[in-house]
């Protein structure tokens, strides 16, 4: 579609090709998130991970993030 998602240092930002300026971000305490993948079954939801262990989900659909789970 027209949407493609970019992780920064603290945050995720869900772009437009047509703007200027991010339509949506998501961030929850991450220090610095190094990937950010979509869902190819559930095209709507994103995965992060972030430099302290931490997966999130977020979800394009509500500007939400549903969980972070912090791995050992």
């Amino acid at each position: 579609g027209q949407l493609f998602a970019t992780s920064g240092s603290e945050e995720v930002a869900l772009w437009d090709v047509n703007r200027a300026e991010p339509v949506q971000t998501y961030s929850w305490g991450a220090d610095t998130i190094n990937c950010v993948r979509y869902n190819q079954a559930e095209t709507s939801l994103l995965a992060s991970c972030a430099s302290d262990r931490s997966l999130m989900i977020h979800d394009t659909r509500t500007n939400n993030t549903l969980c972070k789970v912090i791995m050992a």
